[in-house]
């Protein structure tokens, strides 16, 4: 048995070095505190119900008993803006006023021992942004330190777009059944119903309003539905070792419509097609060792199929790895460490800077104390690490004009929770 420790971590190493610039774009990397705090790795490793239901809710099978979930997760962003002209004007970099993100969840997982069937139901957020820049202010020299962000006309033509605010938030219901084909084999199937916001003033993202001469002011939205599905299956080998496969069909969103009004006064209705993404997961988990457990998930998601191929993303391959060791009878500590390919491209920057999701590398810290037999409380620490995409001023098709625009982005995020079993 003890061979198979050092197996587990060289096949771990080798997974880190196939990649050098990972993050999973808009999509979280897990729900509630307990996933989390093993960077969302689930879909071989049955701890909690949250995560089962996130990522692969055949592993609903591999619970031992009934559990309620509760989370609250807060997400502290630090975005900046930073832009230069063609001639060298600007420079400057603003800081985003976002705040502090609240990201609820709530799963409930029914599971006798003795059934070869469970049923689950997760409700939370599963992705988002957020971002508030203030208008760049005029330099000493009386040009804009921040193009991008500035109100101000130069050479007759309106070069940024003032104050920019926006908001994306996705919701999911997932309902799940799951059943234990033999003592070893467990399939699940489930109906995912999402429900989305999306906002952005200026609307600068949508076509003919880009250039912030010709782009509209105070468009509003409402909450847009769409649905979809998800599928797993568990295979524990019961020797320790465990593996797990789930496909998240892409939830097919009804159009974000935005009503707005343009400059000469015409009342307009703009729409944005963008769908949740397909994504594939498979795991691996080992949990051969006494108090020690190791988990691994590697994950493709189709962006480009889910309409963001028109604001330069692309689709991305991400990794999750988590470990969790029981202290005591009642404390169990764990850690993770989730990275991904950028998904959007450096062209994209300017198309971008509103959702600067382009994280790599991110670590999370936790740890749950049993409080009653029946009653668990969690806390997860995570930090997203800080990364940067550079890009042409104009965007895409204007890239020889020169000039760049700068994203950046970090975050940290602290979760807490509490399960009930019965």
């Amino acid at each position: 048995m003890k061979r198979k420790l050092p197996l587990f971590l060289l096949f771990c190493v080798y997974a880190l070095c196939v990649g050098d610039a990972w993050g999973q774009g808009g999509i979280f990397r897990g729900m509630g505190a307990v996933n989390e705090s093993m960077g969302g790795a689930s879909t071989a490793c049955p701890i909690d119900a949250a995560g089962s239901l996130y990522w692969n809710p055949a592993t609903m099978m591999g619970l031992y008993r009934s559990e309620v979930s509760l989370g609250l997760g807060l997400c502290l962003p630090d975005t900046t803006i930073s832009s230069t002209l063609p001639n060298g004007v600007g420079g400057g970099e603003t800081s985003s006023e976002t705040g502090a993100i609240p990201i609820p969840s709530v799963a409930l997982v029914k599971r006798d021992p003795c059934s070869r069937v469970a049923f689950g139901i997760s409700f939370g957020a599963v992705g988002g942004a957020r971002t508030n820049y203030p208008a760049s202010s005029i330099g000493s020299n009386g040009l804009p330190d921040n193009p991008i962000l500035s109100t101000q006309n130069l050479g007759g033509m309106q070069c940024g777009y003032g104050n920019l605010n926006s908001c994306i938030e996705l919701l999911q219901v997932a309902p799940s059944v799951a059943f234990s084909i033999t003592d070893r084999l467990s399939v699940a199937f489930g109906p995912t119903i999402s429900m989305g916001d999306l906002s952005c003033d200026p609307l600068f993202i949508v076509e003919g309003a880009s250039d912030p001469s010709n782009t509209i002011y105070g468009a509003g939205s409402r909450w847009m539905w769409g649905a979809g599905f998800q599928a797993g299956v568990y295979f524990d080998t019961q020797t320790g070792w465990r593996f797990g496969a789930s496909y998240k069909s892409q939830n097919w969103m009804e159009d974000f419509r935005m009503r707005c009004v343009d400059a000469d006064g015409v009342a307009h209705v703009k729409k944005v097609d963008l769908d949740f993404p397909a994504i594939i997961s498979v795991g691996v988990s080992y949990a051969g060792f006494e108090r020690w457990l190791f988990s691994a998930d590697f994950r493709y998601m189709f962006y480009e199929q889910a309409g963001y191929d028109d604001l330069e993303w692309r689709n991305i391959f991400c990794m999750a790895l988590g470990v969790q060791f029981i202290a005591t009878e009642r404390l169990t500590l764990r850690a993770g460490y989730t990275f991904s390919e950028n998904p959007i491209a450096s062209v994209g920057s300017r198309a971008n800077i509103a959702s600067p999701l382009m994280p790599k590398h991110a670590i999370f810290f936790g740890g749950s104390f049993q409080m009653f037999e029946n009653l668990s409380l969690h806390l997860t620490y995570g930090h997203v690490f800080e990364n940067s995409i550079t890009g042409p001023y104009f965007g895409k098709e204007l890239a020889n004009y020169g000039g760049s625009i700068t994203n950046t982005a970090s975050a940290h995020l602290l979760t807490s929770g509490i399960s009930v079993y019965f």
